[in-house]
């Protein structure tokens, strides 16, 4: 008895030793049809067929290389790797339902919500079949052992265990970083929709799949350029050889079934994108250390992407399909400017390499293809204030104090430079929703969407993160600049001044104002002034594209984005283009510089002039032609950090207040002390031998220099306010001069000359001006 007990359990072991065998020989087979089909097709070189070895694999005894090392889902005792997807025998019940690829498992009935953008140039329609099968397990309405045959029972459910799995079911995640993607796709990357060459055309930022070896609807699903696998094997096309088929292509689209030539067959069909177009749930890294999600490319950048096509062994899954322009060679995308390391908790819970850096992670440093409900344009959830929709949030992500970057890696924090004073600050909006949704490629926005309810500043309404620079100009082609390979603009010696857009603002857009048909007074308030605005691009190969700031502030800071008017009355501002128009006879050089402005009195102005600026306004040479930055006096506290209006402890995220702001361009001892040079001609001088220029015993030799006259006879330094209109953008009168003289039938002076002394009874001429010309009812 005992040897026959023996021998029966001799005769088990061999049997289930040849079971192993046998099913490991299927997996094999399974495995190596699949590798072929792989290698076949344009994949990324490092992909292998191994599902045994990926989280796909429930089967309960296995021991598998996980890059963790462990499994969170498996079933409890049942071993088989294959079933839980695939069957060779279907349920008889059944018969008539078409079950692709031996399908066991039942659709989902599940109504789903699908993704919308304004931004979005295609239309979702039903979900595909390679879709449908994803979401059977992974939309948390069915359970994952829920298959249609397992050996001779039908309707079975396999009992699975597990921390991801909660009755059977995966456990839904409340972050966006969850394989339990619920029936809610609003927050996941859109499937669904035809993607063909009219949606790529239309989009103007996606690969041409006509045009791409790699993108196609593939044999057995549809057809697109010729049947690669058949021509390999010597057979040339006909009629029952179509010659549109493609099995070559690492973006499989899914064509639509067709009842007369067979499901999945459809001759000149356009290719849907489903989840199965980026995954494929069988396949690992040969470095079994990284988890790639199941991607058929690659989950990280890894170089620098270049113009030019894809590249299918270097470059991240979502450039296969999104041609983002500016983004090979943008600071996002450089493995020298974005080297910033990811933290450890960040790289965890999203399951990256430890150390990734942010040009390595790429796409995903901002994005995330199954991302947080709520959240807009695929961007990661970032903080807990209930603003996860605006896109400024995804920015403090690195930019900020909630940093995802490690110690000693974080990048300029902007987010403490707005605190204070902050530029259109999220704040004021009731809704805490994002009110500036860009339109495409270019961060496009609606003229109407800057104004009233909606006006408040976003990072994205003056950067383009896929395409911005590290440049101290947008055009980094400019190689007359020895400073252009500079972060930010500096103020130095040997540097002329201009106002090109540094490279931080390429590719956003902006307008352009056209003076020509202006009727108006020069009225700040006024939001009819006849000027126009051109539209201009962030493409820098457009016809129209912004090369200069101004032309980012104005499309905010003017009539055309904004409802002017009295500022001190709620959603009102100021028309700061018509303060830079031909009808302000002085204005800061910021559109025009100094010798364009037609109206200025520059008659006895000459180069010398200059020496009464700092660096680098004051070279004789240049002084005249040199324009300013907005950034130059709005900027922030901190001017060793990032530059530009962000925030500042100063009202009108100014860099500081009255004469301080002043003297960082006007050399203060030319102006407000009586140390300077007494011979300069700085246009405020008495050059006529008049008899009260000399008057004075002592003080004429300050002829040619009467700010320091009026510093020396008053004992005390001069303010700037006293005769210079507060606002000094561009103003009516000559030298940006005040004047209580003036009819005040614009109600200006509350706003633009609250402090001045000065009532102006001639304005004369510069270098000739008289003690007569000021008033009694002034300071005379």
């Amino acid at each position: 008895m005992n040897e026959l007990t023996g021998l029966t359990r001799k005769i088990k072991r061999k049997l289930k030793k040849r079971t192993i065998m046998k099913r490991n020989l299927i997996i094999l087979f399974l495995s190596a049809y699949s590798l072929s089909a792989i290698a076949a097709n344009h994949m990324a070189s490092d992909r292998i067929s191994d599902i045994r070895n990926t989280k796909h694999n429930f089967a309960s005894d296995d021991v598998i290389e996980l890059p963790n090392g462990t499994r969170n889902v498996k079933a409890a005792t049942e071993n088989r790797v294959c079933v839980f997807c695939h069957t060779p025998h279907g349920d008889p019940a059944k018969v008539g339902e078409k079950k692709h690829f031996l399908w066991n498992r039942t659709d989902s009935s599940a109504t789903y919500t699908n993704y919308a953008s304004s931004s979005l140039d295609v239309t979702i329609g039903s979900l595909g079949k390679g879709s449908k099968m994803c979401l059977s397990c992974h939309d948390g309405t069915v359970a994952i052992g829920q298959v249609d045959m397992i050996g001779s029972k039908q309707n079975t459910t396999i009992t699975m265990s597990g921390d991801n799995v909660s009755g059977g079911i995966l456990v839904a995640g409340t972050d966006g970083r969850t394989s339990n993607l619920g029936t809610d796709l609003s927050n996941d990357h859109p499937i669904g929709f035809i993607y063909n060459k009219a949606k790529a055309d239309a989009d103007g930022e996606l690969a041409d799949p006509d045009a791409e070896s790699y993108i196609g609807v593939r044999v057995g699903a549809g057809v697109a350029n010729t049947n690669q696998a058949l021509v390999d094997g010597g057979q040339t096309a006909g009629s029952d050889n179509p010659t549109t088929a493609k099995t070559r292509i690492a973006v499989p689209l899914e064509a639509a079934a067709d009842a007369s030539s067979g499901p999945f067959i459809k001759v000149a069909a356009d290719g849907s994108m489903e989840c199965t177009s980026c995954h494929d749930a069988h396949i690992r890294s040969t470095d079994n250390t990284e988890n790639i999600k199941f991607l058929r490319l690659h989950r990280f950048q890894k170089t620098d992407p270049v113009d030019g096509p894809f590249a299918i062994n270097s470059d991240i899954n979502c450039l296969a399909c999104h041609k983002k322009k500016g983004w090979a060679g943008s600071a996002h995308a450089s493995e020298t400017v974005a080297d910033n390391v990811i933290n450890a908790d960040e790289t965890s819970a999203r399951e990256f390499p430890s150390d990734t850096p942010v040009w390595q992670a790429s796409c995903l440093s901002c994005h995330d293809t199954h991302t947080v409900s709520g959240a807009e344009h695929l961007l990661l959830k970032n903080d807990s204030t209930g603003l996860s929709s605006d896109i400024e949030q995804t920015c403090y992500q690195c930019h900020g104090n909630a940093t995802i970057l490690a110690a000693g890696s974080e990048a300029v924090n902007i987010e403490a430079a707005a605190i204070a004073n902050a530029h259109g600050s999220t704040a004021v909006l009731a809704d805490n929703q994002n009110k500036h949704d860009i339109q495409d490629g270019d961060f496009t926005e609606l003229a109407t969407n800057l104004k009233d309810a909606n006006r408040h500043a976003t990072c994205t309404d003056c950067h383009n993160p896929h395409r911005t620079q590290h440049y101290t100009k947008y055009d980094v082609t400019d190689t007359t600049d020895a400073d252009n390979t500079s972060a930010l603009h500096k103020h130095e010696d040997g540097i002329i001044h201009s106002n090109i857009a540094s490279g931080a603002l390429s590719g956003t857009t902006g307008v352009e104002p056209d003076f020509s048909g202006m009727t108006a007074t020069f009225n700040p308030y006024d939001n009819n002034t006849g000027i126009t605005f051109t539209e201009l691009k962030g493409d820098a190969s457009a016809a129209t594209p912004v090369t200069k700031e101004y032309q980012v502030c104005l499309k905010c800071h003017s009539e055309y984005g904004a409802t002017v008017g009295n500022p001190d009355t709620a959603g009102n501002s100021l028309n700061i283009a018509l303060e830079f128009s031909p009808l302000a006879k002085s204005y800061h050089p910021v559109i025009n510089s100094r010798n364009d402005n037609p109206n200025a009195d520059k008659a006895t102005v000459s180069a010398a002039a200059d020496s009464s600026y700092v660096s680098p306004f004051d070279q004789a040479s240049a002084g005249g032609v040199q324009t300013l930055y907005c950034s130059d006096c709005h900027s922030n506290d901190d001017q060793t950090g990032a530059k530009g209006p962000h925030g500042s402890s100063v009202s009108k995220l100014l860099t500081a207040n009255g004469d301080a702001l002043c003297a960082n361009c006007h050399d203060s001892d030319q102006y407000q002390s009586d140390t300077g040079a007494v011979s300069l001609n700085s246009g405020f001088s008495c050059i006529a031998p008049a008899a009260d220029c000399t008057a004075t015993t002592g003080l004429s030799s300050y002829r040619n220099n009467l700010h320091l006259l009026h510093a020396k006879q008053t004992g005390v330094d001069n303010v700037c306010s006293d005769c210079h209109v507060k606002i000094p953008h561009g103003w009516r009168n000559k030298a940006l001069l005040a004047n209580l003289g003036d009819p005040d039938l614009e109600g200006l002076q509350a706003r633009y000359y609250p402090n001045a002394k000065i009532t102006i009874n001639n304005m004369a001429a510069s270098g000739a001006w008289q003690k007569a010309d000021c008033t009694a009812a002034g300071c005379h």
